[in-house]
């Protein structure tokens, strides 16, 4: 990984870089492959520097009757990269995103995508559901929130991400609506330091960030401005359908 930074920084910088090229393989991984070791919603994937650890070595014993689980081993979730892959890569469009997100322009939607990626593979490496849950979300705001200091967060977030997933108004209300829900434990969580996110909800947040991030992957132009794009998230806000690439 090629840097331009402080010594100290080398590390912290270059696993962010690396944490971008992760979910950039994952958004494009071809999913007919058939990989026994990819990482499906709310499992924790592979650190892409720290050695995986194959066994586990705690022990639980329920108390009720004494049953005792020894951990016992397990392999890392990861992406394999072979010949079909690199060649679903090479057809997909892969290079020319990559070549976009990494090179993205200040202001614009690539540097939102930028951003959200890393914060998800973030998540994938998480263990507690809490924290999976709110770099998620992160990545989540990094899309949807806009500069409007005068509009209500969630509200915002809500409305914008209904408006992505789907053209429907009555569909988007309801995805709106579970949003906001769904945002309450997020504001409990960092506002009041409430750990009460279910393995549920951490699975959901992921969800909702990968579908977010599909769908602007593939139909908005991510050399956009950030004013222009939130333009049409406002246009598509009173109902319009989403603007898109074609």
């Amino acid at each position: 990984v090629k840097l331009n930074t402080s010594p100290g920084n080398v590390e912290e910088e270059a696993f962010w870089l690396i944490s971008i090229a992760l979910s950039c393989i994952r958004f494009f991984y071809p999913v007919d492959h058939k990989n026994p070791s990819y990482p499906m919603w709310g499992k924790k994937e592979a650190h892409p520097i720290t050695p995986p650890v194959f066994n586990n070595p705690r022990i639980i014993v329920r108390t009720q009757d004494r049953n005792v689980n020894a951990g016992g081993g397990s392999f890392p979730l990861l992406y394999t990269v072979d010949n079909k892959v690199f060649e679903h890569f090479k057809q997909s469009g892969f290079e020319k995103f990559t070549e976009t997100i990494f090179n993205y322009k200040n202001n614009t939607v690539a540097e939102r995508v930028a951003h959200g990626l890393g914060w998800m593979t973030r998540g994938r490496h998480s263990e507690d559901r809490s924290e999976r849950f709110l770099f998620f979300y992160t990545a989540i705001e990094a899309l949807v929130s806009t500069g409007d200091k005068s509009a209500p967060v969630i509200q915002t977030i809500a409305r914008n991400a209904a408006s992505i997933l789907d053209d429907r108004p009555e569909v988007r209300s309801s995805i709106a609506k579970n949003i906001i829900e769904s945002y309450g434990f997020r504001s409990s969580l960092v506002h009041g330091g409430r750990r009460q996110v279910s393995l549920t909800q951490s699975y959901r947040a992921q969800q909702l960030a990968e579908g977010l991030y599909d769908a602007v992957i593939k139909h908005i132009d991510l050399t956009m401005k950030n004013e222009d794009f939130e333009n049409v998230l406002r246009e598509a806000s009173y109902g319009m359908p989403l603007s898109t690439t074609e």
